[in-house]
């Protein structure tokens, strides 16, 4: 019997498969503004473009990444937004890290936030009507002022556009007459001293109204105030000496209008005050026509209801 070996070759295939995952590459655009601005004033919103990230480190975390105290930065659909009001003052170079995607990828960029300047106006002043002035800031760089006044720039000082006849006081009224208009929605303080007055003189302050009243106060000597009568030439009502006078007894002296009148009376030095309490005051004449010192030490102004 013949016996004959065979081969018998047996084939083993092995096959492996390899996932990789492939990320897309991290990419910040540049800033959209890189802002100068005050502290304590609203940022305007600054952007980043991104691509491949999903999110960014310390999202909406205040003062994060190197942004300034009082701002944060939000991640959403490729685009980093950072808003806020500064609440500190210096240079900030914020970086932001990119999160998510593939490399090391910050957005960057610069915010410089300025101090709050201390301004100045200058000191205060009292001066005429019609005095030319000149306003002068400091401390900031450029300054805006009411009234459509120029920094630096001389302008009228007027007291206002209807009571601009009214005199720069003290004044003196000795020997003559001064008038003076008024704007009718006015209420006028009116302070004036006298020293007596002379058997031939006299002295007297005479208010007029809008609606045709005229109601007229003589100086009596050192014997105060009265109401006059300039139809019959007389005197009417109450003499005023020292005292406080309010409405009714204006309504007992027979005056037309409503006054609040203060007298000291001493002799040689009268002093006293009215306020008008009825609006339509348009006028005030002040006379004096005895040749001393007359009605001295004299101003008007204006004064709140509330006064």
């Amino acid at each position: 019997m013949l016996f004959k070996n065979t081969a018998i070759t047996i084939a083993v295939f092995l096959s492996a498969t390899l996932c990789a995952e492939v990320q897309a590459q991290n990419t910040a655009g540049a800033a959209s503004s890189t802002p100068i601005l005050c502290n304590s004033t609203s940022l305007t919103n600054i952007t980043h473009v991104t691509t491949g990230a999903t999110g960014i480190t310390n999202d909406a975390v205040d003062g994060a990444n190197g942004l300034p105290a009082g701002t944060s930065a939000t991640w959403s659909v490729n685009n980093i937004t950072i808003s806020g009001t500064p609440t500190a003052a210096g240079t900030f170079n914020y970086s932001i890290p990119l999160t998510g995607g593939f490399g090391t990828v910050n957005a960057t960029g610069t915010i410089t936030v300025n101090a709050l300047p201390t301004v100045g106006a200058g000191s205060d002043q009292a001066v005429c009507h019609g005095t030319n002035v000149t306003l002068l800031g400091s401390g900031a760089a450029s300054y805006s002022w009411d009234n459509s006044v120029t920094d630096g720039v001389a302008f009228s000082a007027n007291y206002n556009t209807i009571n601009g006849s009214l005199p720069c006081y003290p004044i003196t009224v000795n020997n003559r007459t001064e008038n003076t208009s008024i704007d009718s929605s006015s209420y006028i303080k009116l302070f004036i001293n006298h020293v007596d007055v002379h058997f031939t003189g006299y002295g007297y302050i005479k208010f007029t109204y809008n609606d045709g009243v005229v109601d007229e106060f003589r100086f009596w000597g050192n014997g105060g105030i009265r109401l006059w009568d300039p139809n019959t030439s007389a005197f009417t009502g109450t003499n005023y000496t020292s005292g406080v006078w309010s409405a009714q007894f204006m309504t007992i002296a027979g005056a037309t209008k409503q006054y609040h009148i203060e007298g000291q009376v001493a002799p040689g030095n009268n002093k006293w005050e009215f306020r008008n309490l009825n609006t339509g005051l348009i006028g005030i004449e002040l006379v004096d026509n005895a040749p001393w010192q007359g009605l001295k030490n004299l101003s008007i102004t204006e004064y709140s209801v509330t006064d």
